[in-house]
């Protein structure tokens, strides 16, 4: 994810998997969700993330006990307000 994020690096990628006429675009973004809706909306993600998928149940669960506390002291209504650039890519396979 973090190679991903840096423009040229995800045009590399994009233009290796075959995709043509690159458009890309920073942004700002910001995550939704408070509480277990976070984790519904994020597990698949964070189970590819080599460090959490290899955690046991146990260890999971101190991980999103910390990340509860963490969202919680970040909540503005029922978003959580993370503001983060982002990079948006769109590219067309010909």
């Amino acid at each position: 994810m973090l190679a991903l994020c840096d423009a040229d690096r995800l045009s590399a990628e994009m233009s290796a998997a075959g995709l043509s006429s690159l458009q890309g675009s920073p942004g700002r973004g910001h995550l939704g969700g408070v509480g277990d809706v976070y984790f519904d909306d994020t597990e698949a993600l964070h189970g590819c993330m080599q460090p959490y998928a290899e955690l046991d149940q146990a260890d999971r669960e101190r991980v999103r006990a910390a990340i509860r506390t963490f969202i919680a002291e970040r909540c503005v209504g029922e978003t959580v307000e993370l503001r983060t650039p982002v990079l948006v890519a769109i590219g067309y396979r010909i």
